[in-house]
């Protein structure tokens, strides 16, 4: 239902995941593309880098989409009206000192 008042509303959608792209990927087993909104945040500093959250509503494991995006290294992702090819990356946050 969300990709489909995405795409009928130009990208807009309302609640939880209001202002969320879609990722367009494809899965790591049987090879199907699978098209989940993500919650993101834009890069300050490089309008072409957006940070993608597998939060999976706190859980303490990462979604399955989340796999296939760190092992495919690359995906899709549609924005509003706009759909275009990005590298994935993984970020984490670096290990403190006791």
């Amino acid at each position: 239902m969300i990709i489909d008042e995405f795409r009928a509303n130009q990208g807009r959608v309302g609640g939880p995941f209001e202002g969320a792209p879609l990722m367009h990927h494809r899965g790591r087993k049987r090879g199907r593309e699978d098209v989940p909104p993500v919650m993101f945040l834009p890069s300050d500093d490089d309008r072409d880098v957006m940070y993608i959250f597998a939060s999976k509503n706190g859980a303490p494991d990462n979604p399955a989409w989340y796999h296939n995006l760190v092992d495919a290294g690359t995906a899709d992702v549609e924005v509003g009206t706009d759909n275009f090819p990005v590298s994935v990356s993984k970020v984490t946050e670096p290990e403190r000192g006791r």
